[in-house]
């Protein structure tokens, strides 16, 4: 089970990584472009500083798609559920600095 939420959370890195990418225009890239932070933007970066699109559960289809079932995307702590049972995203409309465990 670890490796499979190591791999969640790998996945949700690829994912944010690609959403701020798409987005060079959007508020997160522009934010970071303001603070001298634009290096992180591009393709060769070491950091790989993602964004989390504002939208309910847009990472949990992401790694439903990818073979994740909902309990492992919830032990990764990448989602939570709902009052009514919905499994939504646990971060929406930020800037995602990934911590890698080296």
């Amino acid at each position: 089970m670890k490796d499979r939420l190591y791999d969640a959370h790998v996945a949700a890195v690829s994912f944010y990584r690609r959403q701020l990418r798409e987005r060079p225009g959007g508020w997160a890239a522009e934010h970071l472009c303001a603070r001298g932070l634009g290096a992180v933007l591009a393709p060769g970066s070491e950091w790989s500083v993602g964004y989390a699109p504002d939208g309910w559960s847009q990472l949990v289809g992401h790694l439903r798609r990818a073979a994740f079932d909902d309990l492992e995307i919830v032990a990764a702590g990448l989602a939570f559920v709902t009052s009514n049972g919905y499994l939504v995203d646990r971060f929406r409309d930020r800037i995602m600095f990934p911590a890698p465990d080296k």
